[in-house]
């Protein structure tokens, strides 16, 4: 798997890649900080774009399960956009909420 992605690598870079800087909404995921195989999930959304605007009024923390997650909302910079940032890191456990 990882020699497919390795391959695929040049024509990402020249087509996939370039579009971040242009789209208005992108879900990224990341290495969550509690380590793997748990990941931090963002949602970037350009600000003025052409989705209604997203809102999370304060920061949430879910501890019904181990290990928990945090819900957060900050504004952020993308490629020279001006964006709001949704991110979850962790695991919501829904049988335990």
């Amino acid at each position: 798997v990882k020699e497919d992605i390795e391959k695929r690598l040049p024509d990402f870079s020249k087509y996939v890649d370039p579009q971040k800087a242009d789209a208005d909404v992108v879900l990224r995921y990341e290495p969550s900080d509690q380590g793997l195989p748990f990941l931090k999930v963002k949602l970037i959304q350009k600000k003025g774009g052409a989705f209604p605007a997203i809102s999370l009024k304060k920061d949430i923390t879910l501890t019904g399960s181990k290990p928990g997650a945090t819900l957060k909302m900050y504004d952020d910079d993308w490629f020279g956009n001006a964006v709001t940032v949704v991110e979850m890191d962790g695991e919501i456990d829904m049988d335990n909420m």
